[in-house]
């Protein structure tokens, strides 16, 4: 299946009149031969694009309603794997990309060298800081990469700070990428740039492999963790109709569970699942991937706060006990730190489930420390998503507001 890349260019007619910006065109055209290609514009002006599907709403810069809706349905129809946005001082922009970050579409942004000092200060008072205020730095700091044509642009975006006498001392966004204009390059074609461009896209997208899983992919990912982690401890019940669904899912799916498994900890609990299920299932060499820096470095690190430390040493529990209910605390403080990952749950669920232990005494301390009520809603998470049966637990499982809004943080996590 061919990506499908949507890009966002206020003016076309702009565009092809600047000498240094042109080069646009012949990558959009170029890049339509390999790919499915959509420009969206506000104004197209007499430029031609060969193999390329554009769509122009001209004359509703006065609407916003109606242009919410324009952007809202050519995401719809069009569905595209990522997002190109080309400026960041444009309005319209500003709305693609909240509707981008609402469906969790990855996006890049180009800068076309309109952050250089001598564009910053003009009608800096009355035009530029309002538009920071409202939404141009937001955009740069949550743009899944940024792109920029020479090196130049890249070092004066990595000193931009709210004024160009005021320098700042971390940059909005490190994921910077430069790619060079081909027409500026003497031994570069348009092809050359549109391959560039294109492992730029596929580097945001699996950089971000959870925003795009569907509920499909998530419930394949669930029951081929329980099926590598627990095997036959768990009673995982998974119907041939279901099985048939799992080896339906395309190359693209398969590559986010893998990618999105790394970098929970669980690569190898899916793949013992595969073997488990016998699904067949191209491998994913993983580690061969290019992608941005993610928090890899922390799985399956212990969150060691005060509690931990206070029951670490004390002495009125077993050492299991004790190992337990410090299990119990790194994984609330984690939920709540948002540095849990799918790792944490399965080992602890391993934990419970291959282990005796005095519940009472792990249920009182818990009672006493005012956790027990928040471990009963974690319970709860691991009987819905990692068949932790009541037989295995400490205390009853607890599904109340407070678990819902658990499962919120999980979400938010990208690990559930």
């Amino acid at each position: 299946m061919s990506m499908r890349v949507l890009h966002f260019v206020p003016s076309l007619e702009s565009i092809n009149g600047s000498a240094s910006r042109r080069y646009k065109l012949a990558m959009f055209e170029t890049m339509a031969r390999s790919v499915d290609v959509c420009v969206l514009t506000f104004e197209t002006g007499d430029v031609p694009l060969d193999g390329v599907l554009t769509y122009s709403n001209s004359g509703t810069d006065f609407f916003p309603r109606r242009i919410h809706n324009f952007l809202t349905d050519k995401l719809s129809s069009f569905n595209p794997d990522i997002v190109h946005i080309h400026g960041c001082w444009n309005m319209q922009a500003y709305k693609l990309f909240g509707e981008c970050v609402i469906r969790k579409i990855p996006t890049v942004i180009s800068l076309d060298r309109q952050l250089e000092e001598w564009h910053v200060r003009q009608n800096y008072l009355f035009c530029k800081l309002p538009k920071m205020l409202r939404f141009q730095r937001y955009m740069l700091s949550h743009a899944g990469a940024l792109h920029f044509v020479n090196r130049q642009e890249q070092d004066s975006f990595y000193r931009f700070g709210w004024h160009p006498c005021i320098k700042a001392k971390h940059p909005l966004n490190d994921r910077g990428v430069m790619i060079e204009a081909f027409n500026l390059i003497g031994d570069m074609s348009a092809k050359d740039m549109s391959e560039k461009m294109l492992a730029l896209y596929q580097k945001v997208i699996d950089s971000v492999p959870f925003d795009r899983m569907d509920d499909n992919e998530l419930h394949v990912e669930d029951v081929l963790v329980l099926a590598g982690a627990v095997g036959g401890d768990a009673k995982i019940h998974v119907s041939q109709e279901y099985v048939a669904l799992i080896k339906k899912l395309d190359c693209k799916a398969w590559r986010r569970i893998f990618l999105h498994s790394s970098d929970e900890g669980i690569l190898d609990y899916i793949r013992v699942g595969i073997k488990v299920m016998n699904v067949p299932v191209h491998d994913v060499n993983v580690s061969g991937i290019d992608r941005f820096s993610s928090n890899m470095d922390v799985v399956g690190k212990n969150y060691y706060g005060y509690k931990s430390t206070y029951l670490k040493s004390d002495a009125s529990l077993p050492d299991f006990e004790r190992e337990l209910c410090m299990s119990v605390v790194s994984m609330l403080d984690k939920i709540n730190d948002a540095s849990v990952h799918r790792s944490d749950f399965v080992k602890f669920g391993q934990m419970l489930r291959s282990n005796e232990y005095d519940e009472d005494l792990v249920c009182n301390k818990l009672k006493t420390m005012k956790m027990l009520d928040s471990a009963s809603r974690l319970l709860q998470i691991m009987k819905e998503r990692y068949a932790l049966g009541e037989g295995f637990m400490f205390a009853d499982p607890l599904d109340d507001n407070g678990t819902m809004k658990m499962r919120k943080k999980l979400f938010k996590s990208r690990i559930q």
